[in-house]
């Protein structure tokens, strides 16, 4: 508490030494404060939405993205293992640590500043990531209603650049996919920054060609290592509006120079990565090019696992009809992110439908300046699309990058309206959003979406003293006897709140018990003896999860869903979690 007091005094004291200065500029009429952009008007509902969700501790929201999952089991969880470790390096546990985690890598500086820097600890550092992502979520769309001002200028519409700026931001913050990713600790929100920033790049003005292949090189290639679906999600787009740029005026015959130049710095900004992997494995972009590269340590299976999980083998017509409507394996009953998995989603109310609207519109009807710009636009559009499409396992989220290109076309088209239609569209723009993060907020946590703003991140992790055992969570009990010893993880992958020592892995990666029940399927005392030369003295099973990824394929045959129950048999039974399929145990101490 006298930490925080101090923190608080040292805060506010510099606003006190500068009242004097404030006061007088006052009296002399030279302090005039500037009107506030109309888009940050236009869009507080949302801005409050975000940042009181951000507020939450992770794994509180969504329920779109499972309770934040990813963050729980990679996001989060890598950056603080590599922070507790004190190096970024790649962990046979964990996949995921051999993607480029640029992001993540930022998150374990933040995580590492819990050391007495931050009165809260670590639950100040997980509320740190999380403003973090709101921080580059509203970057994002400022650096988007920029780029909008500046192809209003590129258009002809000058004296429309403020109205295109406007609705190109508020579009962004009004589409809930926008918000519910930058409320967390993902890494959508940075690409989307990322993303904005090269677009500018590509459209400003006064760069020499050089220059400016280079800029977009630079961030295209950071976007990249933040998320690598951003190369062909974002590059193509970015690439489009960079060569129109390059191939006009008289710098048109630098082009193959600026190009070549901007793919050597593209390769040199993943050069970390690829180095750091291929010294781990041998693969300098493993997971991926297994078949080239080779696949290090993993088995043909994993590798199977690994593919089948992150590409899909749908025909073109039902990957359009998932773009469009839902997914043909998705059940009536399936959540709808899982059924709509594309535009149709609602968590992008009409973005698609009225971006496209907007581009052929403003092509079929514009003058000739705005038709070329937007039918630039269009292009990087349906490239993004396209790839997407083609490249990915068909993910509604995956669709974010598009906004970078998608919004400013949408306020461009916008400003090109009569002034009263463009008030008009501005208005049912606030009223969409708000109502949107009205739906969306009350609907969460079963209507109690404030509940662990209050208990934060300390309630996830213990249970206050007057619960009882039995109404504990996984992870409160598991860290109620954290001073037992090391703790097994089967079946469970979101190990961030976890406190001690940790054994986890991901459902692609081996598990500490994995070899010897395939060598020995049938011996419990070759499982118990594994778990005791690992100094494992406590296992906490997910059955459930268990069961599900073995009915996905992702687990080795040798494998049998009866295995997890036949070692229960042999543990010290202590606590489960029927309605959640978990279960907690002790190892026997060997006779």
């Amino acid at each position: 508490m006298g930490v925080d007091i101090i923190t608080a005094i040292a805060a506010i004291l510099p606003a006190f030494a500068l009242l004097p200065s404030i006061r007088r500029h006052a009296r002399n009429g030279a302090l005039r404060l500037r009107r506030p952009p109309a888009w940050l008007v236009i869009t507080l509902p949302a801005i409050a939405l975000l940042l009181t969700a951000s507020a939450s501790p992770p794994g509180a929201l969504w329920s779109s993205e499972y309770g934040a999952y990813d963050v729980l089991s990679y996001h989060l969880a890598l950056p603080l293992q590599w922070a507790d470790a004190g190096r970024v390096a790649p962990l046979d546990t964990n996949v995921y640590s051999y993607l480029p985690s640029y992001l993540e890598s930022l998150y374990t500086l933040v995580l590492t500043l819990d050391l007495g820097v931050m009165p809260g600890g670590r639950a100040d550092a997980f509320t740190a990531c999380h403003m973090l992502s709101a921080a580059l979520t509203l970057t994002a769309a400022w650096t988007l209603a920029h780029a909008a001002r500046r192809l209003a200028v590129l258009a002809d519409r000058r004296e429309r650049r403020h109205a295109a700026a406007t609705i190109a931001a508020a579009v962004t913050l009004a589409t809930p996919w926008v918000i519910v990713t930058g409320s967390i600790a993902y890494n959508e929100p940075a690409v989307l920054a990322l993303g904005a920033a090269a677009l500018l790049a590509a459209i400003a003005p006064r760069l020499t060609p050089v220059r400016r292949a280079t800029l977009c090189a630079i961030i295209v290639g950071a976007a990249t290592g933040v998320k690598p679906t951003a190369l062909f999600l974002v590059g193509p787009a970015i690439g489009v509006l960079l060569i129109a740029m390059l191939t006009k005026g008289p710098n048109a015959k630098r082009l193959p120079v600026a190009l070549a130049i901007g793919v050597v710095v593209g390769l040199t900004m993943l050069a970390p990565w690829m180095a750091r992997n291929a010294i781990a494995n041998g693969n300098p972009v493993f997971p991926f090019a297994t078949d080239l590269f080779g696949a290090g340590a993993w088995t043909e299976d994993q590798v199977a696992a690994w593919t089948t999980a992150h590409a899909n083998d749908f025909t073109i017509p039902e990957r359009l009809g998932a773009m469009l409507w839902t997914a043909p394996i998705a059940s009536p009953d399936a959540p709808a992110v899982e059924r709509f998995r594309g535009m149709a989603n609602p968590q992008w109310l009409a973005f698609f439908p009225v971006a496209f609207a907007c581009l052929i519109g403003a092509i079929a009807l514009g003058a000739r300046h705005l038709r070329a710009v937007t039918t630039l636009l269009a292009s990087g559009l349906v490239a993004g699309v396209i790839a997407w499409l083609l490249l990915t396992h068909i993910q509604s989220r995956f669709l974010l990058p598009l906004v970078v290109i998608a919004s400013p076309a949408i306020g461009l088209a916008i400003a090109a309206l009569p002034r009263r239609a463009i008030t008009l569209t501005a208005a049912a723009i606030g009223a969409a959003q708000l109502i949107a993060a009205i739906t969306i907020w009350s609907n969460e946590l079963g209507g109690k979406p404030n509940a662990y703003l209050i208990t934060g991140v300390d309630g996830c992790q213990s249970a206050p003293p007057t619960i009882d055992e039995q109404d504990m969570t996984p992870a409160q009990y598991a860290n109620a006897h954290a001073d037992d010893g090391p703790l097994l993880l089967l079946g469970e992958a979101r190990r961030l709140y976890y406190e001690g020592e940790v054994i986890s892995s991901t459902a692609w990666d081996h598990h500490l018990l994995e070899q010897a029940m395939i060598d020995a399927p049938n011996d419990t005392e070759v499982w118990l003896a594994a778990l005791r030369d690992a100094g494992v003295t406590r296992v906490l099973i997910n059955l459930a999860e268990l069961d599900r990824l073995r009915s996905s394929g992702y687990t080795p045959p040798e494998l049998s869903p009866e295995q997890g129950g036949h070692l229960l048999d042999r543990l010290r039974f202590r606590r489960a979690w029927r309605q959640l399929g978990v279960a907690y145990a002790t190892v026997p101490r060997e006779r």
